[in-house]
Parts: structure tokens; sequence; C-alpha cells
């Protein structure tokens, strides 16, 4: 499935404010905030109209998988929300020593992460990957 391409402007202070005072906040919020852009794009693959989208912007320092993830609707306003992760795991049969969890948030109402394909990424990684003398290892990632 492919990935939903709304886009929305990240409100700094909202995001500032949101990150500062989240469950395990990072150390320097102001620094973590200038390490996102712009502008979010939502992370979901397609889904229906009446879904917001959903925007992946921080998670606590400590290495827990508390996530802090914009949410929007066209015409209204962001909203900033705390969760842990999706719980869902995907085990790779050729290699049963790793597994892959979904990145999206919990309750997401499209397919699971390894199931949205972002087509500009895919093709900015075909066309880099060359120029920068990459290749793949034999799980598949690029070294």
């Amino acid at each position: 499935m492919l990935q939903c391409t709304a886009v929305r402007r990240i409100p700094e202070i909202e995001a500032l404010v949101a990150l500062t005072t989240m469950e395990r906040a990072p150390e320097q919020p102001i620094d973590h905030l200038s390490l996102l852009d712009e502008y979010a794009l939502c992370e979901l693959g397609e889904h229906a109209e009446d879904v917001e989208h959903a925007a992946f912007v921080g998670g606590a320092e400590d290495g827990s998988d508390i996530e802090l993830w914009m949410y929007w609707d066209d015409g209204l306003p962001v909203r900033f929300e705390e969760s842990r992760s999706c719980r869902a795991v995907m085990w790779l049969i050729s290699r049963p020593d790793r597994a892959d969890r979904c990145t999206l948030p919990p309750g997401h109402p499209s397919g699971h992460s390894w199931d949205v394909t972002d087509p500009l990424g895919d093709l900015l990684d075909e066309v880099a990957r060359p120029l920068l003398g990459g290749h793949a290892d034999d799980q598949g990632d690029t070294l």
C-alpha cells in the first residue's frame, strides 16, 4: 500500500510544549525540535478521508517506547499525543534472530509500517545508492 501524501506544517511552539511536557521528555527539547523538518508527512498508508493523519515527532530518550505523534485533519488544528508504539512485530523467516516492529502509532487504521511503501523514498534510494557506492548485504540492508 502506498503512503498517504498529506503534508502539514509543524507548529513550532505547540510541538516544543508537547516535547517539553511529555513523559520522559528529551533533556533538550529545543535541540530535538531543530532536527525536525518544517513540514510533516503523514506516515500512515492510504486511508479514508475521515481518519486523522499522523506523523512521528519524537520519542523518549531513555529507550522506552513512549512516542510523541502529531495528528491532524484538513482544516482543523493539529494535536499532539503521547503513546506507546504499535505492538505488531514481523518475524523474518530468513533471519529468525531478527524482527521488525511496526513504527506507526497504536490503533493506526491502515497496514503496518512494513506494508507502507514510500515511492519517492524508494526512487531516491535507487538513484543515490550507486552514486554513494552502497551495496546490499545478504539481509537486504544497504551498507
